[in-house]
This record gives structure tokens, C-alpha cells and sequence, in this order.
């Protein structure tokens, strides 16, 4: 079994940020890391768009090495190089912070399976790696969830974005109601093509967010009530 600590999972991501960061192609967009230049000029990972599941909560696949699996349109056979990702992200009302998790995600299992490749992804129960909206409380996926965020959102690049909208500092308390903090929160959001959900958290692990009552619409600017 493979056991990484947090300060693990940072080196490994600082290693692949200067890997990616050497790609030509990741100077195109500056302000965010580009799940498809990791994915396919770092990694040398292709992509493929299907329909994963009938109910929906299968956001993305991969496997190490051949292997097929059933899916909603017939057979797949994997080549051991390629991330499947559910072709409802390419609706133009998909949430492109969800995509770009998803994608780095399944990138993130094979360089866990490259840097380890004695110990991580083998044996019968990890030939196909699954990702589903409902299994956030599986160890292995957590830890995966935890190296995806580190390599979205690199400090220096969240840093660099906050000053730019003028969140030097951070925010206090994030909240629809405060509306200036909450706009500038979400140019970054957009800028680094993350969810809400996934840029509060990144925020708070790096001691930039104070509050997130995001799913509290109600709380209303001081001098409302």
C-alpha cells in the first residue's frame, strides 16, 4: 500500500509544476494550469470524451495497461495511455471547473503509477480506476483529490491571481453578499479554471479564506437587516 503525507503530495506536485511549466504550450495561458498540456505534452496522455455511466455520476476513467469495460454505448478497450472523461462536459453548460478537475484527476493517478510503479496500481482491483461524484469519501480518491488541487492551484500561481484582482490578502469572509470580495473571488475562479468549491478549499488549506458561507445564500451585507 502506498502512504504519502501531505508534504509528499507537494514535492511531487512542485516536481511536475516545473516539468509543465517547461512546456511551451503552458505559456499560452499564464494565469492557470492547463489540464490538457499536463495531460498530453507532460504526461503523453491522450483524451477521450464518452458517455460513462447511465446515471451520470461517473466523471471520469483511465487504466494503466489494456484492459476493456462496458460502457452506456458498448465496449471501451483502454490502452493503458488514454483518460476517459464523460462527454457531458462538452455541453457548453457543463461546468468547466468540474472538467478540468476531472481531467487532472485521472492525470494524477498515472503519476502516482510512473513515480511508483512497483507499488501504486497494481493487482486485480486497480485495473480500471473509476471516479464518481459519490465516492469523495474513498481514502485513495481523497488523496488524489488532495494532489489535483496542488497542481490546479499552485500557491505562487493563486497568489499571483488574488494580487491581480486586488485580494493580496485574501478574503475574511466569502459570501454572495459581499459582493465586491465575491466578484474579484470569482475572477480568479475563472481565470484559473476551477470550481468554487475547489478554489474556497485551496484558499482556506493556504490560510487565505477565513470564512466560506457560499452555501449560505442568505447572509446578507452588514446595515441589511
Amino acid at each position: 500500500m502506498l502512504v504519502l503525507s501531505e508534504r509528499d503530495l507537494e514535492a511531487i506536485s512542485q516536481r511536475v509544476l516545473k516539468a509543465y511549466r517547461k512546456q511551451e504550450a503552458s505559456l499560452l495561458t499564464p494565469r492557470r494550469v492547463n489540464p490538457e498540456v499536463l495531460l498530453k505534452d507532460l504526461l503523453g496522455l491522450q483524451l477521450d470524451y464518452r458517455r460513462l455511466s447511465e446515471d451520470g455520476l461517473t466523471l471520469g476513467m483511465t487504466a494503466f495497461e489494456r484492459e476493456s469495460i462496458v460502457l452506456p454505448q458498448g465496449e471501451y478497450e483502454f490502452d493503458g495511455k488514454t483518460v476517459l472523461v464523460d462527454s457531458s462536459f462538452l455541453s457548453s453548460f457543463a461546468n468547466e471547473g468540474r472538467k478540468n478537475f476531472t481531467i487532472v484527476h485521472e492525470g494524477a493517478h498515472h503519476i502516482l503509477r510512473m513515480l511508483y510503479p512497483k507499488v501504486y496500481g497494481c493487482g486485480v482491483q486497480k485495473r480500471v480506476v473509476v471516479y464518481r461524484a459519490a465516492n469523495s469519501d474513498d481514502p485513495e480518491e481523497r488523496r488524489i483529490d488532495a494532489l489535483t488541487a496542488l497542481l490546479l492551484m499552485p500557491e505562487d500561481l493563486l497568489l499571483q491571481n488574488l494580487a491581480e484582482v486586488g485580494l493580496p490578502n485574501g478574503i475574511g469572509i466569502l459570501a454572495y453578499a459581499f459582493r465586491d470580495e465575491y466578484i474579484k473571488f470569482d475572477r480568479v475562479r475563472e481565470r484559473m479554471g476551477v470550481s468554487r468549491q475547489a478554489l474556497a478549499m485551496r484558499m482556506q488549506k493556504l490560510g487565505l479564506l477565513g470564512k466560506n458561507l457560499l452555501d449560505m445564500p442568505e447572509i446578507r451585507c452588514p446595515g441589511s437587516w
